[in-house]
This record gives C-alpha cells, structure tokens and sequence, in this order.
C-alpha cells in the first residue's frame, strides 16, 4: 500500500515540462525518465453590427391638364442589412514518447503528464431597423387622356448573427521498458487531462416599421387605365450559435520484465472535461405594413390595375453544442522470472455537460392593403386586390454527444503475483430549451 501512495503520488507530479526521451542502461545502473507538456489557449472574439435606415420616401406627383400622355413607372426599394461572425477556432496536439531498454538489476521509470485547457468564448450581435419607408405617387388628370404607371414599393430588413467555437484536442503517450536480468524494477506512471470550456451566444433583431404605399389618381374626363400597385415588405433576423469540440486520447504501455524477483508496476489515468453552452436569439417584428391605392373618375373610360401587398417577418434561432470524446488506454506486461509483483491500475473519466437554448419570435401587426375606387359615368374594370402575410418563428436546440472508452489489460507471467484494477467513468449532462412564437396582431384589412 506505501508502494502504491508513493506511485499515485508521482502521477500528481507528473506535469513538469520535458521532451521525448529514449535511455539505454547497462548492469546495475537507473534510468527514470520525465516528461510533461502542458497546453493552454484563451480566445474571445466579438462581433457587432449595426444598419439604420430612418424614414427613406419616394414621392412622384403628376398634374395634366390638356395634356394627353402616359406616366411612368414609380418604384421605391430600401435594403437594410446588419451581419456580425465571431469566431474562434483552435487545435491542439501532444505526443510524448518515452523509450528504456535495462540490464541486470537497472530501476527503470517513466513519468509522463499531459494537460491540455481550452477556453473560448464567442458573442455576436446584429441590428437591422428600418423606420417609415414610403412610397407616394399622385396623378390628376382634367381633359389629359393616358395611362398612369405602375407603382412599386420593396422593403427589407435583414439581421444575422453567427458566433462559433471549434476546439480539437489530441493527447498521445507511449512508454515501452524493456527489462534485463535478475532484480529489474520496471514502473511507468502516465496521466491525461484535457478540458475545454466554450460559450457562444448570438443575437439577431430586425425591426421595420410602417411601411406605406399609396397611390392616387383622379380622372376627369381622361380615359386611361391605371397601373398597378404593389409592395412587398420582409423582416428577417436569424441567429445561430454553435459549439464544436472533439478529444481524442490515447495511451500506451509496454513492459518486458525479465528475471526472477522483477516487480513491474504500471499506473495510467485519463481525465476528459468539456462544458458548453450555446444561445441564440432571433427577433423580426414588422408594425402596421399599409398599402392604399384610390381612383376618382368622372366620365373617364378604363380600367384600374392590380393592387398587391406581401409581408413577411420570419425568426431563426438555433443554438447548437456538438462534443465527441474518445479514450483508448491499453497496457501490457510480460514477466518472465518467479516471485515477481505485476502490478497494473487504469483509470478512465469522462465527463460533459452541454445547455443549449434558442428562441425565435416573429410578431406581425395592423398589415392592411386598401383600394377605393369611385366611378362617375366611367365604365370600366377594377383590378384584383391580393394581401399575402405570413409570419414564422422557428427555434432549435440540439444536443449531440459521443463518449466512447477503451481499455485493455494484458498480464502474461510465470511464478509472479498479478493484480489487475481498472476503472472507467462517463458522465453526460446537457440540457436543450427551444421557444418559438409567431403573433399576427389587428387582423389585416383587405378592403375593395
């Protein structure tokens, strides 16, 4: 039990710094080798973006008096997009090799440590506002036969946030001991850390308020037809976080023991932590949308075009944490003498937790298209009056994780004492919450 204190106890030490070591030694000499790499990265990054675009108009009037001909067209289009990405990546890879070929009655020792600690946090955020685009077109005709042009109106606003973590971690140890003659001791003592912390939190809002169209026109005798109105109006935001971590680990030891009275001891342990968190929000509101078309005629002939009006307020959010672990720990003893202890401890821990949480809402209200046509000994036909909205929050938190533990004992021995213990542990913990809500608020106005 001392000889096992003082062995646990070296493993606790192990992590000091070192290289690959390869010692050969004769008759009656010791060799120990030590060995330790230690790894650290801290990242943060941090992305904003903000667009405003405050009241852009389009206004185009036309008096005729006397004056036959026709109008053009009239077309408004406002874009107003924020996008911000902060990203972190990092890899990290440790090898240690440690090599001892001994004679008659040579102690040998292999120490060997890796830690390898990774800590990341990435945070994006992006606006989008758009306040009262309009667009207005007036046409008057007295005596002025012609056609009015059409009428067009686009409006968008779009946000996206995108923040990222991605983390690699690969841990190697190999130790090989080669045993002499009558009273060799052989030990090998190796430990594994690897943790990885990440958060990610993404942030996306698009907001467009009262877009309007209108268009009027008044005919008196002026036989003509109207052109069409319409207007299409979107608010987008969408907000993804994501978090990416693999650890693999892999451990060897070999021991050729050779003559009578030759103890081999080895110890191994391996240790894996990941914690993750991922949030994203998303947030499309679109106030009071408007679209209005009116026509007064007397005693002028035609027709009235088409008036249409689309809106969209769509909300993504997805928050995603994504963790593959992979431990393989394999030792191996071959004692060939009598009265020998071969002695071999293994441990595996695994250990994640993972919390997910995105939330998307898409909030649509008052959209209303409005036409009001009056004839006055005008025949002629009115046009169709279409009013698309729709609205759509869609929110998703997944949580994937993948442990997988190996670990093989070999012990082949004549006249020795062996002793086999062997431990592994998983331990997985995550949490997922997604809300989506869509409202669709004063019931859109369609009138004719």
């Amino acid at each position: 039990m001392k000889r096992m204190t003082t062995l646990l106890g070296a493993l606790v030490v192990a992590l000091v710094f070192g290289a690959g070591q390869a010692i050969a030694s004769e008759g009656g000499g010791d060799a120990a080798q030590t060995a330790g790499q230690a790894a650290a990265s801290g990242q943060t990054a941090g992305g904003e973006s903000g667009a405003y675009q405050l009241g852009p108009s389009n206004h185009a009037s036309s008096i005729r008096v006397l004056s036959p001909g026709d109008d053009g067209s009239v077309s408004q289009s406002n874009t107003t997009t924020a996008g911000a990405l902060a990203a972190n990546g990092n890899a990290t890879s440790q090898d240690t090799t440690q090599s001892q070929l001994g004679g008659t009655g040579s102690d040998q020792t292999q120490v060997a440590g890796q830690a390898a600690k990774s800590e990341q946090d990435a945070d994006a955020d992006a606006t989008a506002v758009q306040l009262a685009p309009s667009n207005q077109v007036g046409s008057i005709r007295v005596l002025s036969p012609g056609d009015n042009g059409n009428v067009m109106q686009s409006n968008e606003a779009t946000a996206g946030a995108a923040a990222l973590n991605g983390n690699e971690t690969q841990q190697t140890t190999d130790q090989l001991q080669g045993g002499g003659g009558y009273g060799s001791d052989q030990t090998q003592i190796a430990g594994q850390a690897a943790g990885s912390d990440q958060t990610a939190d993404a942030d996306a809002t698009a907001v467009q308020l009262k877009p309007s169209n209108s268009a009027s026109s008044i005919r008196v005798l002026s036989p003509g037809d109207d052109g069409n109105v319409s207007q299409t109006n979107a608010a987008t935001a969408i907000g993804i976080a994501g978090n990416g971590n693999s650890t693999d680990q892999s451990l060897g030891q070999s021991q050729t023991g050779g003559g009578y009275g030759s103890d081999q001891t080895q110890v191994a342990g391996q240790e894996a932590s990941n914690h993750q968190d991922a949030d994203a929000d998303a947030t499309a509101v679109q106030l009071a949308p408007s679209n209005t078309a009116s026509s007064i005629r007397v005693l002028s002939p035609g027709d009235d075009g088409d008036v249409s009006q689309r809106n969209s307020a769509t909300a993504v959010a997805a928050a995603l944490n994504l963790n593959t672990t992979g431990q393989s720990l394999v030792q191996s003893q071959a004692g060939r003498g009598t009265g020998g202890t071969v002695l071999q401890v293994a441990g595996q821990g695994a250990w994640n937790r993972q919390s997910a949480s995105a939330g998307a809402a898409s909030l649509q209200l008052g959209a209303s298209s409005e036409t009001a046509p009056i004839r006055v000994g005008s025949p002629g036909g009115g046009g169709s009056v279409r009013q698309s909205n729709d609205v759509a929050a869609l929110a998703v938190a997944l949580n994937l994780n993948e442990t997988c533990q190996a670990l093989m004992q070999r012990q082949a021995g004549s006249g020795s004492d062996q002793l086999q213990v062997a431990g592994q542990g998983s331990w997985d913990d995550q949490r997922g919450g997604a809300w989506a809500h869509a409202i669709q608020g004063g019931m859109p106005k369609k009138k004719r």
